[in-house]
């Protein structure tokens, strides 16, 4: 199964540099296409809408891939909408964001094979301009402003008691960046640069991280500083932490699978970050 997506290492702004290669409700039977489910609540929440019926089908028509869920949106204002594929169940919930030219379909391998090894939601989200997902100038303007009310809507809409961040590439820039200040309980930064236009540089951002961080470079990558990145965790002052050069070698969500012959399975990588997702933590280091 090959994904739908090219390597690249931006989430909202495009990069030049490439390594590598880069219980939740369900959704209405019947209804309109959109559902406010904010209630009459005088705190504004972020709302979510949800596509008509048979949503099963609509990540299959919009990937081109066999995992199975509805996408589904976020609107954190009047302007934007956040849109995600959901995949598979539980009162864990991993966000995930992409890198570019792609899109949330180029998680589809992954999150199709861990949300069968792992009981867990996994939320593929299309970032500012990236399919359906528009924002408005502020969201825009705020690179990794768009991460807080995904993570709000988790917890309050889809009944997350546990709420992790991964991202690869730039994507993974932005995990290190905002999962801390948005509200997640873990990071996960797979081949994110050291420094990206308009984000938080590693070193600063990894110091400003108390949540339990994963970072995934491989020595290789030159492009993506991956001394600094390691000197970033080595800085972070949280209690569980880990830098790994991967065996597999890569780039971005490219060092989580492979595909011996026509069979997609997880790497030994990705089997550490669907731990780091579940909260079965290795030791430090």
């Amino acid at each position: 199964m090959k994904r739908a997506a090219s390597c690249g290492v931006a989430v909202v702004v495009a990069v030049s540099a490439c390594g590598g290669q880069s219980s939740p409700q369900p959704p209405p039977a019947t209804g309109a296409s959109a559902v406010t489910t904010s209630g009459a609540s005088s705190s504004p929440r972020p709302s979510v809408s949800r596509t008509t019926p048979p949503p099963e089908t609509r990540l299959e028509e919009e990937c081109g891939l066999g995992a199975k869920g509805p996408i589904e949106g976020v609107r954190p204002d009047a302007e934007s909408e956040i849109r995600y594929g959901r995949i598979g169940s539980g009162s864990t919930v991993a966000i995930f964001l992409h890198q570019s030219p792609g899109s949330m379909c180029g998680w589809m391998d992954y999150v199709g094979l861990a949300t069968k090894q792992a009981e867990f939601t996994a939320l593929t989200v299309n970032s500012c301009g990236k399919g359906d997902t528009r924002c408005s100038k502020a969201l825009s303007d705020n690179p990794v402003g768009f991460l807080t009310p995904i993570v709000e809507h988790a917890r309050t809409e889809l009944g997350a008691d546990r709420v992790v961040v991964v991202g690869a590439s730039a994507g993974g820039a932005v995990a290190l960046a905002g999962g801390q200040q948005a509200g997640a309980d873990a990071i996960v930064d797979l081949s994110g640069p050291a420094y990206w236009r308009g984000y938080a540089e590693a070193e600063p951002a990894a110091a400003a991280t108390t949540v339990p961080l994963l970072i995934v470079c491989s020595d290789s990558d030159f492009q993506m500083k991956p001394e600094r990145l390691r000197a970033a965790v080595q800085g972070s002052p949280a209690k569980v932490k880990k830098y790994l050069d991967p065996p597999e070698g890569g780039h971005g969500w490219d060092i989580v699978t492979e595909e011996p012959g026509d069979t997609v399975k997880l790497t030994e990588t990705g089997r550490l970050v669907l731990d780091w997702i579940t909260g079965d933590y290795p030791a430090s280091g």
